[in-house]
C-alpha cells in the first residue's frame, strides 16, 4: 500500500515537471544548481515529519493532505526559483526544502473582498496592510475587507482609495514599540517608497486608541498619519517589523547564554596570543548599533567596538547565530556586494557591515566593521586603538539572502 509521504512525494515530482522545473534527466539544470534526487527524496520524506509535528497534525487527518500539499507547491515553487535564477551551489537542497531563515512573507494583488492566507492584520477588525501604487511612488495603505478598497494619504494630504493594490501575507510580521528618537530598528518591514529620492517608507500605528495608522520615514521618524484632512504627528508608536525567527539569521543577548557561546555563532576570527576564537556580534553604544568583534573569554566587556578612531568595549552584545553566511574578497574601491549581511547602522540609519582580514604581525583574522562611506575596514586592536584597512580584506555576505526590500 502507498504511504501517504511516497504519494504526496510523486504528486510533487509531477509538479515540478509541469513547471518545467528539470528533475527527469537533466543533471546539471540552469542556475549552475546539481540536484540530487535521492536526497530531495529524503528531506520531502524528512519535511512531512517535521511539518506534521509543527502543526500538531496526524496522518489520519483530512487537514494534513491539505496542509502539505502547499507545503510541496513551495517546494516546488523552491526549486523552480532555483533552477532559472541560479542561486549559489552553497545553498543546499536541505536549505531550500527547509526556509526556515528564509523571509516569510509575500506581496499578493488584492481582488475585491478576497483577502489571501496570511494576511497581516492592522490592528482593527477588518484592516489589513497593503501598499498602492500612486504615480511612480508606492504609499503603505490600509486594505479594508469590508469594501474590497485600499486607502492611503499621498503627500499633501491627498487621501487615495484604489481598488487595486497589494496585501501584504506574512505569519513573520509583528508590530514593535519605538518612538521617534530612536533609529528606525533594522528589521523594519520596508512597505513603501518615495521614487524621487528614493525614500523608504515604513508602516506604523498610534499606540493611543482607536488605533490609526501611517506612514515612518527615517528622517524625523515620526508616525504621521492623515486624518479630517490634516496630517497629525506622533513621536510614541509602534512599528511594524520581521520577526527575527523568519530571517536567515537571528541575534542572541549575550545575557540570555550566560557566558556560553550559543550554537552557530559566526566565527569570525581568532586570538594568536589568547588562543582563543573571535566571534560576530553587535552591540549599542551612543544610539549606534555597531558590529562588534565578541572575545568570550574575557570575564568583561566582552565585546569590542570602534567608534571615533578608538576601541570601546561593550558588556552587553548580541550573537549572530546562522549557517548560511560566508566571506568574500573586498578593497574600499569596490561596491558593497548586494548580498552583504547589515549588522548595524549609524545614528542617522546609514548601514554597517561586518568585514575580516590578516593582521600581518601575528597572521591572526580580526574581525571589524565595513563602513560603506569610506569603504574600508576598521577593527578594534590592542591598546584601545582602532586600525583602518582599506586593501585585501573580505566582507561577509548572506549565501542563500532575498531582498526584503523587493518593489
Amino acid at each position: 500500500m502507498t504511504s501517504p509521504a511516497s504519494l504526496w512525494l510523486f504528486l510533487a515530482l509531477m509538479f515540478f515537471a509541469s513547471e518545467n522545473v528539470y528533475v527527469s534527466s537533466e543533471k546539471e539544470p540552469p542556475g549552475g544548481l546539481t540536484v540530487d534526487y535521492k536526497l530531495l527524496e529524503k528531506e520531502t520524506r524528512t519535511l512531512l515529519c517535521e511539518r506534521q509535528q509543527d502543526l500538531k497534525l496526524t496522518l489520519n487527518s483530512t487537514h494534513f493532505l491539505d496542509a502539505f500539499g502547499k507545503y510541496l507547491v513551495e517546494i516546488a515553487d523552491k526549486l523552480s526559483n532555483t533552477t532559472k535564477l541560479g542561486m549559489d551551489n552553497d545553498c543546499s537542497i536541505k536549505g531550500l526544502l527547509f526556509p526556515r531563515g528564509a523571509p516569510n512573507y509575500k506581496w499578493v494583488k488584492g481582488s475585491g473582498q478576497t483577502l489571501p492566507n496570511y494576511a497581516v492584520n492592522a490592528g482593527a477588525y477588518g484592516d489589513y496592510i497593503g501598499r498602492l501604487k500612486h504615480g511612480e511612488d508606492i504609499l503603505p495603505a490600509i486594505v479594508h475587507s469590508f469594501d474590497g478598497n485600499a486607502k492611503a494619504f499621498a503627500p499633501g494630504i491627498n487621501l487615495i482609495k484604489k481598488n487595486e493594490f497589494e496585501v501584504l501575507s506574512s505569519d513573520g510580521i509583528s508590530w514593535e514599540p519605538t518612538n521617534s528618537k530612536k533609529p528606525i530598528p533594522g528589521n523594519a518591514f520596508v512597505v513603501g517608497r518615495i521614487k524621487e529620492d528614493n525614500r523608504r517608507l515604513y508602516m506604523g500605528r498610534s499606540i493611543a486608541v482607536p488605533v490609526s495608522h501611517g506612514k515612518v520615514e527615517t528622517g524625523d521618524r515620526l508616525l504621521k498619519v492623515g486624518y479630517a484632512n490634516k496630517e497629525w504627528t506622533f513621536s510614541d508608536y509602534e512599528i511594524l517589523v520581521k520577526n527575527s525567527s523568519h530571517s536567515q539569521y537571528r541575534w542572541v543577548k549575550s545575557k540570555d547564554v550566560n557566558g556560553i557561546v550559543p550554537q552557530d555563532a559566526v566565527l569570525g576570527g581568532y586570538d594568536i596570543p589568547s588562543g582563543y576564537e573571535l566571534y560576530v556580534g553587535r552591540s549599542w553604544h551612543d544610539n549606534n548599533l555597531l558590529p562588534s568583534k565578541i572575545a568570550p573569554y574575557r570575564e568583561q566587556h566582552d565585546a569590542h567596538i570602534t567608534l571615533g578612531g578608538i576601541e570601546i568595549w561593550i558588556h552587553n552584545f548580541e550573537y549572530l547565530i546562522t549557517n548560511d553566511v560566508s566571506w568574500v574578497p573586498m578593497n574600499s574601491k569596490d561596491n558593497i556586494p548586494s548580498k552583504a549581511l547589515q549588522a548595524g547602522h549609524t545614528s542617522s540609519n546609514e548601514p554597517l557591515y561586518v568585514g575580516r582580514v590578516k593582521t600581518p604581525l601575528w597572521d591572526e583574522q580580526r574581525v571589524g566593521t565595513v563602513d560603506p562611506i569610506d569603504g574600508c575596514l576598521h577593527i578594534p586592536y590592542r591598546e584601545s586603538r582602532e586600525i583602518r584597512i582599506c586593501n585585501n580584506f573580505e566582507i561577509m555576505v548572506n549565501k542563500c539572502m532575498k531582498s526584503a526590500d523587493t518593489f
